[in-house]
């Protein structure tokens, strides 16, 4: 899969911003490792569907869907959802809301067997 040189400088700012703020939900609070990773790589995703909003609005360089598809299905898929029903960004694409819920199902589940422990029995 090939890349523009937007959607690496878009995943690189998620990356970047997930991470901070993953830093910093860990030091400032006592939340849970794994509920910090989902907020963290929700919120940054949320902050990239706002700049691509600006840049939409603004007629600059946007990142594709396949950039944003990779943002939730990395952890982001709640900072994506929330991105297009607060920013009204991607809303009338039917196909890209479809496989975004189908992302945050998924990993609402992963996240679920995850904190019981339940995946800790199953060797792949």
């Amino acid at each position: 899969m090939i890349l523009r040189p937007v959607d690496k400088k878009g995943l690189l700012v998620w990356v970047l911003l997930g991470g901070g703020l993953y830093a910093l939900f860990h030091y400032v609070t006592s939340i849970d490792a794994i509920l910090n990773m989902i907020l963290s790589a929700s919120l940054a995703a949320f902050l990239v569907m706002m700049i691509d909003k600006v840049q939409a609005i603004q007629g600059g360089r946007r990142l594709s869907e396949r950039s944003l598809y990779l943002i939730a299905f990395f952890g982001g898929s709640l900072g994506v959802v929330i991105g297009v029903y607060l920013l009204h960004h991607k809303n009338r694409k039917l196909n890209f809301k479809i496989i975004i819920f189908m992302l945050v199902f998924i990993q609402m589940v992963l996240a679920y067997l995850l904190r019981e422990n339940l995946l800790s029995n199953i060797y792949i």
